[in-house]
């Protein structure tokens, strides 16, 4: 049983990105993720699971609480209880 200041519950919600045109006219890329948990004890481990299509070359991830990542298949580890919106960006260059 954990102690009283670790049994709040953490919420992550997840929030899709949307299509956008580039300067060619063409449709970006159709943002989309998953995760392996949405709730738990904090501190929590979130892998994230990109299915964005279709394929980026550069990846911009914010978890919500700070911290960001620019890896294609990302994780971040949850310490203080709450509720995240965690956003994805997919481009070709530079996000």
């Amino acid at each position: 049983m954990p102690d009283s200041d670790q049994s709040a519950i953490l919420v992550v919600k997840r929030v899709s990105g949307a299509g956008a045109f580039n300067l060619l006219g063409n449709l970006a890329h159709t943002v989309d993720f998953s995760a392996n948990a949405i709730s738990g004890f904090a501190p929590l481990t979130v892998n994230f699971i990109n299915l964005t299509s279709p394929d980026a070359t550069n990846f911009l991830w914010n978890f919500g609480d700070a911290n960001t990542s620019t890896q294609q298949q990302a994780s971040n580890t949850y310490v203080n209880p709450g509720t995240y919106t965690v956003t994805l960006k997919a481009c070709h260059a530079f996000c």
